[in-house]
């Protein structure tokens, strides 16, 4: 199973809040995977995705929001290999789309595909919205080749709307064309550590960090060839756990309420991944134990555990 299915699957069980924030995670997995056809001046709505999550998701919060619609769900195979998941809203498709804001009333009562403010109630409705984005066309490369994300869909205005939305909330996103679709992207471990965290998929946020410590402390410790092989390794494996324990903390807010001394112990470490403890204590003002270091990393590795 790929990164993002890893994703979406977690997805499937957030919390989807309150009515308002539901309300936007519906409408950012339609936005971003549905759909429109017209009959007699009535609209139809139709979700397809490759991912069983998005659709058990879309048809839990459609019923949830919705109640009883007259809803077909469908299985098929492409031409590709691929299946895909179908859902199709027939009646009572026009009061989704009206509620959800997709209504443009200047132009004919079309649908158009826009975030709009009165979407977006409270400040987790935004991050509700981008929820439903992922879930509707998202998809991020594995870590362990590259950090890389990215929401798809063949809208210009939305891709524009979505990424800046993405920006206000503090994801520096871009945006490309490829063929016919119009990408918005975010690139960086931490930044897509950070996205995935808001969104709720908190074990895919963990997967990515650890992976990227592991990654950047081999690097240094490569660099490091000074250092005796089996002494590396072992400081190496120290390292790891204690760069994790750090992330933990700061990743669930709790990094500033460390004390003054475990705080500096964790900066220092931060700044100087490879150094072994003794290295590391001499940097202390006044220089620090072995013992005495190791037993800030023992607290620490407690607050982590605790969380």
């Amino acid at each position: 199973m790929s990164f993002a299915s890893d994703i979406k699957n977690e997805l499937l069980r957030a919390e989807s809040g309150s009515a308002c924030c539901s309300r936007a995670e519906l409408c950012g997995i339609i936005c971003f995977s549905a759909g429109i056809t017209y009959k007699n001046g009535k609209a139809a709505l139709r979700v397809s995705t490759e991912s069983e999550a998005a659709a058990k998701r879309f048809l839990n919060l459609i019923r949830r929001l919705f109640g009883g619609v007259d809803v077909l769900m469908g299985e098929s195979i492409s031409s590709g290999g691929i299946t895909l998941f179908t859902i199709e809203i027939k009646g009572g498709a026009d009061k989704i789309l009206r509620e959800l804001y997709l209504y443009d009333e200047v132009f004919d009562n079309h649908v158009s595909f826009r975030i709009r403010p009165e979407i977006l109630e409270c400040e987790n409705c935004e991050r509700a919205y981008l929820r439903g984005a992922f879930l509707g066309g998202g998809t991020a490369t594995n870590p362990q080749k590259g950090y890389h994300l990215e929401l798809y869909t063949h809208y210009h205005m939305l891709s524009e709307d979505t990424a800046a939305l993405l920006t206000e909330l503090g994801f520096p996103a871009k945006t490309t064309l490829r063929k016919s679709s119009h990408i918005i992207y975010l690139k960086g471990g931490d930044v897509i550590a950070d996205f995935l965290a808001s969104i709720g998929a908190f074990n895919a946020m963990m997967e990515l960090t650890n992976i990227k410590i592991e990654k950047e402390t081999n690097n240094d410790f490569n660099r490091a060839n000074n250092c005796d092989i089996a002494n590396t390794d072992k400081a190496f494996g120290a390292a790891i756990k204690q760069i994790q324990d750090i992330e933990k903390i700061k990743k669930n807010g709790k990094y500033d309420m460390l004390p003054d001394q475990l705080k500096e112990a964790a900066k220092l470490r931060l700044m100087h991944k490879e150094l072994p403890l003794e290295a590391l204590g001499k940097l202390f003002s006044p220089p620090l134990s072995k013992s005495g270091l190791s037993h800030r990393f023992k607290k620490i590795a407690e607050i982590a555990k605790d969380i």
